[in-house]
């Protein structure tokens, strides 16, 4: 038995052809492009951040649904958004249990860690010949678009650490946590002085 998955016969390049025991199975790839621009604000004192603007534009092929697509646009954004900033989990290194199994230890996105001003524009007629009725997926794709205020931040540390007088390569791990954000700032203790 053979399945085929958005199925178009007349493009034979694009195929990758899977044995399983029960069929042949044939999926056809395609590219779905997106960009993001995004803005952030950082207080070097404390660590904490928030995302001012991200401006999105994303290829979904013809949309089946709009309000669908934009849906997982800005959901997928916000997944990516929390796993490269917020949601850090920890284990404990002598039983291997996770110490942040709840949300006083594990913060997922919330609300005002949503951009500010979040805009997000689905390019127009921009057909995908091998997709379901030209559409393309838009669930995960979005998700590479947080990086965008991920580096945003990059750059307002690196801000940060040259008024401080800090020179040189530094290291950002994923996920930014607030903590992390503030040594890195090289925040010392006399500044936080009255």
């Amino acid at each position: 038995m053979e399945r085929t998955l958005y199925s178009q016969p007349a493009i034979q390049v694009l195929e990758t052809i899977f044995e399983l025991d029960c069929c042949h199975l044939i999926l056809i790839r395609y590219n779905s492009f997106c960009a993001c621009a995004s803005q952030v604000e950082l207080d070097v004192l404390t660590g904490e951040f928030s995302v001012l603007s991200s401006n999105i534009v994303f290829d979904c092929g013809y949309s089946l649904n709009p309000l669908i697509d934009l849906g997982q646009i800005h959901g997928g954004f916000t997944m990516g958004l929390g796993l490269l900033t917020s949601e850090n989990i920890t284990y404990d290194s002598d039983n291997g249990r996770c110490t942040s199994a709840s949300t006083w230890e594990y913060k997922p996105p919330q609300s005002l860690d949503i951009p500010v001003k979040f805009d997000v524009e689905m390019l127009p007629s921009h057909g995908n010949p091998v997709g379901v009725l030209s559409s393309k997926a838009t669930g995960e794709p979005p998700l590479a678009c947080a990086s965008s205020p991920f580096l945003a931040l990059h750059a307002a540390i690196a801000a940060a650490r040259s008024d401080a007088g800090l020179q040189g390569w530094f290291t950002l791990p994923a996920p930014a946590t607030v903590d992390t954000i503030l040594q890195l700032c090289g925040t010392t203790p006399d500044q936080l002085t009255i």
